[in-house]
């Protein structure tokens, strides 16, 4: 047998081939990020399935934990088998999905968790979907309705920063002294003499309430979940690329 369950779940150890995903699932889960997680960690908890007439189980709570193993090559998981009816096994997949679905995050709280152990596991977290970018979003900045002085209606004006790009370039970079670069980022200079430098934009957000910031936040997880922008390896990323699409679209309304 092959799989990396907790020894207090192997008494409910089952055949993977014996069981089947539940049809039509409307779920559309991440089974990159939980075969992550089942690396990490191992299956600590069971699906769950119901029997049915052809000796096989269908599973009503647990479908992309079952792809997120057969993905990593186990042949047995943990399974806890219920004794529903169809309607009853029907009703249960759409409450296990709509009770997580309605649960809430106090987001500093989440901020400060991640930031507590993140450090330890960062190629964990990025498998989960939490890059720098991600987590920094997190956290819900300070309010202001108030426009920044020198900005127009709030927005603060990108501060530049170098980084030397050593691929491009076989001259090594010149030293930028600690003084020097303070003095780049507060106020947006281009450090010279570098050599081979490239530029890096650096936005800060500023919501005028709260639903502002509430959308911001919504927008971010959408592009997580999508399978067009899911992919690509930063939110910045995810975020250059929507923008390139939308404005690819209105173009050919014109």
């Amino acid at each position: 047998m092959i799989h990396q369950v907790s020894p207090d779940l192997e008494n409910l150890l089952v055949p993977i081939e014996g069981l089947k995903t539940l049809p039509g699932n409307p779920r559309k889960g991440n089974i990159d990020a939980i075969a992550a997680s089942y690396k990490e960690f191992g299956q600590v908890k069971p699906i769950v399935a119901v029997a049915d007439e052809d000796g096989k189980s269908t599973v009503i709570a647990g479908n992309h934990q079952l792809a997120a193993a057969t993905k990593l090559g186990w042949t047995h998981i943990a399974v806890l088998n219920v004794p529903f009816d169809h309607d009853k096994a029907i009703a249960f997949a759409l409450a296990d999905n709509r009770t997580s679905d309605l649960g809430d995050e106090d987001q500093s709280l989440l901020h400060e968790m991640l930031l507590s152990v993140v450090e330890e596991m960062p190629q964990f977290f990025e498998e989960l979907g939490w890059d720098d970018f991600e987590i920094a979003t997190i956290e819900p900045p300070t309010i202001s309705t108030v426009p920044l002085e020198g900005s127009n209606d709030g927005w603060t004006p990108p501060t530049l920063i170098t980084e030397p790009d050593t691929s491009t370039s076989s001259i090594p970079p010149a030293v930028v002294d600690e003084e020097t670069m303070e003095s780049i980022v507060t106020q947006g200079a281009t450090a010279t003499g570098s050599a081979g430098a490239k530029t890096v934009i650096q936005y800060t957000l500023v919501f005028n309430d709260a639903e502002q910031q509430s959308s911001w936040y919504d927008f971010i997880r959408y592009l997580k979940s999508h399978p067009t922008y899911s992919e690509l390896p930063t939110t910045a990323s995810q975020v250059t690329e929507f923008i390139k699409k939308q404005m690819a679209i209105e173009d050919q309304g014109l």
